[in-house]
């Protein structure tokens, strides 16, 4: 995997359960890519990141025999109704990232059937408010849909002002423009001779 560019490492110290993120090779990380590499490592699998790649039905059909498998993401990716079904009712499943795909109501009664699940992020999806109503019904289950007073913006920040938009500091007063910069040298803090004024271009 770490040959592949693909980031792994142990969820915790000393277990053998592992995170294993696609992240650096997403835009190639096709179906029989992600099976070649992860087969060899099926019951180690606990949290696998596979957001903004090209995953389709046949990554979902490997993820549902990954029997440790407790957190998926698959975020901007084009995962729909007809692909998550491929997942089936997967039995450690507990977080599942699903924002930005093409997920609609028709997964409400999927979502629900996940027997361990506790967190599910929608935000970007095509529910409909009655949906996201009766997945935040089920007692345990988080749902981001987006639409909590958390994920309204707080505050936004005022653009930058640069400093070439500013007026010069000490600019002497307008029609007199051989005056000097400065009233004192800031080298001796004494006051300027206007004797060894130069002025150049």
């Amino acid at each position: 995997l770490r040959a592949e560019l693909v980031h792994v490492q142990p969820v915790s110290v000393g277990s053998t359960s592992l995170w294993i993120d696609f992240a650096a090779i997403a835009p190639r990380a096709q179906d029989a890519l992600v099976a070649e590499l992860l087969a060899p490592l099926r019951p180690q699998v606990a949290e696998l990141a596979l957001a903004r790649s090209p995953v389709g039905a046949g990554t979902l059909s490997f993820c549902a025999q990954l029997p440790g498998l407790t957190r998926l993401d698959l975020r901007d990716t084009k995962v729909g109704d007809a692909e998550l079904a491929w997942l089936g009712a997967h039995a450690t499943l507990e977080e599942l990232v699903l924002a930005r795909t093409a997920i609609t109501d028709a997964s409400l009664e999927r979502l629900l059937a996940f027997p361990k699940l506790r967190h599910v992020y929608l935000w970007g999806c095509a529910l409909a408010p009655e949906s996201i109503e009766r997945l935040r019904a089920r007692p345990g289950l988080a749902v981001d849909f987006g639409d909590t007073p958390d994920a309204v913006i707080a505050q936004v920040e005022e653009p930058p002002k640069f400093t070439s938009d500013l007026p010069i500091p000490d600019l002497p007063p307008a029609g007199d423009p051989n005056a000097p910069i400065n009233a004192k040298c800031p080298v001796t803090d004494a006051p300027i001779n206007p004797k060894y004024t130069r002025t150049f271009e």
